[in-house]
């Protein structure tokens, strides 16, 4: 019975020996780092490559204002009330294509009276249409008539005159007159009906013309984009199937405008033209073929372009 007591003791009594010895070595192991010591570091993996020339961008800040290839106020020709509004502020628009339209009825009715008075004065021609430059006036019915009036007159003339010289005579003296007379009258009558055609053709083309005008300016109460170009536009513009951009429309549907009042403000944006405010950069560095990027106040894609052209402000 002693024997089993005292057997535990022994135990616990070795348990205890083993854990002073084992915290004297963990003392001894720091003892014996040296002081300041830094902590052990992984390795770092490390990857090389061959040196290389290559270009580099050269960046300059610069402050300015973009500029389109051409700017033109389109200004109405004719008078009227606006009735239809084709494009507003922002829109792209092609050379040519329409803008706004101006009331046409009083512009169409002028029409109508020209046209009715070139018919007019063609009729009194015998005439259907407006004859080419080389008209031949004497072969108008009226002239034509007097002509052959004047024939008639002509031969009576000659019978008269013949009855007359017979010995005796077989008309009087005043009756050969007479017939001279009416002779004479027909020929200032052919003359003059040949003057009146004339003026009656000279009539017809200054109504033709003024029926152009008419429908000129019922055309022009459609107003348009320009079509033209001047030499000066890049190849690249004049071929740009949408060239203009609307800058500010000054019209609304109901209007009146007068003659030459202001409608659109158009802008050519194909190229595009850069003026810088800062003299602090100097134009050498602007070359041509350059590239630059462009960021604009309510875009947030900036825009990259390439310098065609460069001068000194």
């Amino acid at each position: 019975m002693m024997m089993r007591s005292m057997l535990p003791r022994c135990v616990f009594a070795v348990i205890g020996l083993l854990c002073v010895l084992l915290s004297g070595c963990e003392k001894a192991g720091e003892a014996a780092k040296p002081p300041g010591a830094a902590p052990a570091v992984e390795p770092v993996t490390v990857t090389v490559a061959p040196v290389l020339r290559e270009p580099m961008d050269r960046t300059v800040d610069v402050v300015g204002t973009l500029y389109g290839d051409e700017e033109a106020v389109i200004s109405a020709k004719v008078p009227g009330r606006i009735v239809k509004i084709h494009k507003d502020i922002g829109d792209r628009i092609a050379p040519g294509e329409m803008l706004v339209e101006i009331d046409p009825i009083d512009y169409s009715l002028i029409v109508s009276q020209r046209e009715l008075s070139v018919g007019e004065a063609l009729a009194k021609l015998g005439l259907a249409e407006l004859p080419p430059a080389d008209f031949d006036v004497s072969s108008v019915a009226t002239v034509q008539r007097a002509k052959l009036q004047s024939d008639n007159a002509k031969a009576r003339r000659d019978r008269g005159e013949r009855l007359f010289r017979q010995t005796p005579p077989l008309i009087s003296e005043q009756d050969f007159e007479d017939l001279q007379t009416a002779y004479a009258v027909s020929m200032r009558d052919a003359d003059v009906a040949l003057l009146e055609a004339k003026s009656q053709l000279a009539m017809a083309r200054a109504r033709q013309s003024e029926l152009h005008a008419a429908r000129q300016r019922l055309e022009d109460s459609r107003v348009r984009a320009p079509a033209g170009g001047s030499e000066a536009i890049s190849a690249a513009t004049q071929s740009a199937a949408d060239r203009y951009a609307v800058a500010a429309r000054n019209v609304s549907i109901g209007e009146y405008v007068s003659e030459g009042d202001a409608l659109f403000q158009l802008v050519a944006d194909d190229p595009l033209n850069f003026a810088q405010r800062s003299r602090n950069v100097s134009s050498a560095r602007c070359r041509s073929a350059s590239r630059f990027c462009f960021r604009s106040k309510g875009c947030r894609t900036p825009s990259r372009e390439r310098c065609r052209a460069s001068a000194p402000a």
